[in-house]
């Protein structure tokens, strides 16, 4: 094992941290405001959430192709590990994508009133199986010489994926509630939008601070790794910077519009960054390192040149479609319940 290799093994590591943490910001709002579109009883209102998110929302999708492609060439062992065991929560994952977008697809191209419920249906789904998924991840995945039986039910049928689960929902819901502080008009629907934001960001960041705790009391060594001045430096700073981003987010989404938005996704972002550098270096936790599941050399190599190349296009196309676009949309009530005022205009 040679240092280049180690080093290409985990800068393919951090590769990987990138695009989850790409599809975690370019899809989770909308998630969140599927989930949040449950919440209320208007026809209209709920239709005018779902519009809000109805651009963009496959291209955010291409994040997870990225991903399994990217795990399937660089990482084999692992790749096939986690088909193994998680294959039950990855089917429902798949489901949930499948009902979500054609649910987007018949209220985009037919018009169809009645695929509200599809959409929140299908990011029910979603959330859930995700959750699940980091659950299992979290609890280690089986060996490759485990029975396949057992793996399926071992890792994700847990009290640790139902915490899990939690985390993933009010991180997305919490995005989804700033998100639509900053485009709705009405000051009933944005007062409504606030307490769920201050409420789901105290709710994240003690679900998070369970899954920590349980995360420590699993992982003897990561508190080995925090004895080092340079590893507690990082963790430090990195949970200052989530602290601190929960904390102007519970602030600014009491009186602001546009920041608390920003803020959210700071706060998900360093949580999740968190996570992955309390993981390294392993993989698959206490089981496989990164450097150990590597591919060779040349194909770390050739990957690497191929994802300099998709990651900046997609995360162009895909910022271009999913944000900017919602600068200018803005939600209003207009005396029917909410609707959807036309994108790139002003908001002030």
């Amino acid at each position: 094992m040679t240092e280049v290799h180690q080093m290409l093994a985990n800068l393919w590591y951090a590769v990987i941290t990138l695009i989850v943490l790409n599809y975690i910001i370019f899809d989770g709002f909308g998630l969140g405001i599927g989930l949040l579109a449950a919440t209320t009883k208007d026809t209209n209102e709920r239709n005018a959430m779902i519009d809000s998110v109805a651009v963009g929302w496959h291209t955010s999708e291409l994040w997870l192709l990225v991903l399994g492609t990217a795990l399937f060439g660089a990482f084999p062992p692992a790749f096939n590990l986690a088909m193994r065991a998680l294959l039950v929560p990855a089917a429902l994952l798949i489901a949930g994508l499948a009902v979500r977008g054609v649910a987007l697809w018949n209220r985009r191209h037919r018009h169809r009133a009645d695929s509200g419920i599809g959409v929140v249906l299908g990011t029910a789904l979603t959330v859930l199986a995700q959750g699940l998924m980091l659950g299992a991840y979290i609890n280690g995945l089986p060996s490759a010489g485990h029975p396949l039986a057992a793996s399926l039910t071992d890792g994700w049928m847990s009290s640790t994926s139902a915490l899990t689960t939690l985390v993933v929902t009010c991180a997305y819901m919490l995005m989804g509630a700033t998100f639509l502080i900053r485009i709705v008009r009405s000051h009933q629907s944005r007062r409504r939008y606030r307490i769920y934001a201050c409420a789901l960001g105290i709710l994240l960041a003690a679900s998070a601070i369970a899954v920590g705790l349980l995360e420590i009391n699993l992982r003897a060594g990561l508190v080995a790794k925090w004895n080092t001045k340079s590893g507690l430096a990082i963790l430090i700073v990195l949970l200052a910077v989530a602290t601190g981003a929960l904390i102007v987010t519970f602030a600014t989404s009491i009186r602001r519009r546009r920041t608390p938005f920003g803020w959210s996704i700071t706060a998900v972002a360093a949580l999740f960054v968190t996570f992955a550098y309390a993981l390294f270096p392993y993989l698959v936790p206490d089981s496989l390192t990164a450097t150990a599941a590597a591919s060779a050399d040349y194909i770390l190599v050739y990957l690497l040149t191929a994802a300099g190349i998709v990651i900046p296009v997609l995360l162009f196309f895909n910022g271009y479609q999913r944000l900017l676009p919602y600068d200018g949309f803005r939600l209003s009530d207009g005396g029917h319940g909410m609707q959807a005022k036309t994108p790139h205009k002003s908001i002030d």
